[in-house]
């Protein structure tokens, strides 16, 4: 009974923060059947004969643990209590022990290598191209001749005075749209 009286008491908490669109962290059941389970409620010495209901942070390191009366009570008024508490930074943290949380030790090696290659080459092409055009315009006339000698010469002029005229009226469009 204590644990459907908890999980209706958290719903209505949730629908409640969701009908004003208000933010609120996620809650999770997480029964004994799960392998990780009983690890975890070892590592925070937690009961097993009662619902425990804890809000973890893994970012930063900590866990908040609601003190239900040895399983008594789990009324939406007590439990709304304490989520603005943790939402408050009010409730009493616990640091995590090192190894609780799987999910921290597998990201960290899959983030690191896959944004750093990314990131670096991606820069260096767009700021090189950038910086020739608005230096000089001619040499890219000259370049490009060399890659495609008889469509691109033609066009490729065409092109260049009309993206500077439309640069040129660009700028009191800007000043424009910052006064309004």
């Amino acid at each position: 009974m204590s644990a459907l009286q908890a999980l209706n008491s958290l719903s209505d908490i949730e629908r409640k923060h969701a009908l004003r669109q208000a933010r609120l962290f996620p809650f999770y059941v997480a029964p004994d059947d799960i392998e990780e389970v009983p690890k975890l409620r070892d590592e925070l010495g937690l009961k097993s004969d009662i619902v425990e209901i804890i809000a973890i942070n893994g970012k930063r390191g900590w866990w908040r643990r609601y003190d239900s009366a040895d399983g008594s009570k789990y009324g939406v008024v007590d439990l709304e209590k304490w989520v603005d508490q943790v939402r408050m930074g009010e409730a009493e943290k616990h640091k995590i022990p090192e190894g609780a949380l799987l999910s921290e030790s597998k990201e960290e090696p899959k983030v690191e290598p896959e944004v750093t290659p990314e990131q670096e080459p991606e820069k260096e092409p767009e700021q090189e191209p950038e910086a020739p055009p608005q230096d000089e315009p001619e040499q890219k006339t000259e370049k490009e001749p060399d890659h495609e000698p008889e469509a691109t010469p033609s066009a490729t002029p065409e092109t260049e005075p009309q993206q500077e005229t439309t640069e040129s009226p660009k700028e009191p469009k800007t000043a424009v749209h910052e006064e309004l």
